[in-house]
């Protein structure tokens, strides 16, 4: 008779009994934000858009020009991976209403 893996007989047991947790897939995704505050502003607004738990692992701030003046933008990549590494750029402030 052949031996069943744990994964195999794990997995069995709970289809068997109804009981598939099934995991989230990780996501990893770019949120951006203009302001013409400062680039605090920017980011810290970028990264109020980023879903509850996700881990932010890449800042990009730059400055623009456009008809009405200067501006910042600023881009935040996030990842909800428990692999995830965090970016080396501060976290800036707690999320910002309005």
């Amino acid at each position: 008779m052949p031996r069943m893996s744990i994964r195999l007989f794990a997995f069995s047991l709970a289809v068997v009994t109804g009981t598939v947790l099934a995991h989230p897939v990780a996501r990893a995704e770019w949120v951006n934000y203009r302001s013409r505050v400062s680039e605090v502003d920017a980011c810290n607004r970028a990264q109020g858009l980023m879903p509850e738990g996700a881990i932010a692992t890449t800042m990009r701030v730059r400055q623009f020009k456009d008809q009405q003046g200067y501006g910042f933008n600023c881009q935040v990549k996030w990842s909800t991976s428990p692999k995830a590494q965090p970016t080396r750029m501060p976290i800036l402030f707690g999320p910002v209403s309005g």
